[in-house]
């Protein structure tokens, strides 16, 4: 006798295998000229501009995120990969820049291990809980620096020469009239 099939609904549990790269990524390295893919799905083309730090992450941004957003956002314009929808992601990736920051700097000032003595006076090294975080972290900036062509293997397909000018957003505009009087 045989079980019935169970109905598993039409949502998607998830994709397999690696994430497709952007078009406008291919195209970059001259390898978006694939007519198939383009047939198949147009994705979002967002205009290529400087975004503001969204009002939602203004409070859980501290300095040391400020800092490298300021630093990391004007060279993702200039390679033409940063747009206004970008903003929430780039965030994400300056406050887990900013906690990794954190962590290695207590682990510069107080080294990798502690010495713990059991309960029969023996004394082991343990490793310190920002150890652990900093690996975390760095995984986790990996990730994304990955997804905007911040490392080197991530920009090794990308023909510089072949991208395309960028402007300001409105926004970025009116901050910039702003600052200059």
């Amino acid at each position: 006798m045989s079980t019935p099939k169970r109905d598993r609904g039409s949502a998607k549990k998830g994709t397999r295998g690696q994430p497709k790269t952007p078009t406008a990524m291919l195209k970059i390295s001259g390898a978006g000229n694939d007519k198939r893919r383009e047939s198949k799905f147009q994705e979002p083309q967002p205009e290529i501009c400087m975004p503001l730090i969204p009002h939602d992450v203004q409070d859980v941004m501290n300095q040391d995120a400020r800092d490298h957003w300021d630093a990391v956002t004007p060279i993702l314009y200039r390679i033409g990969v940063l747009a206004d929808i970008d903003a929430f992601e780039i965030a994400r990736y300056c406050i887990i820049f900013s906690r990794w920051l954190e962590a290695e700097r207590y682990l510069g000032k107080n080294g990798l291990t502690y010495d713990y003595i059991n309960s029969n006076d023996e004394t082991h090294y343990k490793p310190y809980p920002e150890a652990a975080l900093a690996i975390k972290y760095s995984d986790q900036l990996l990730k994304i620096e990955g997804q905007f062509g911040m490392s080197a293997s991530a920009r090794a397909s990308v023909d510089v020469a072949k991208t395309t000018a960028v402007k300001n957003s409105e926004a970025a505009d009116y901050m910039n009239e702003t600052n200059v009087s």
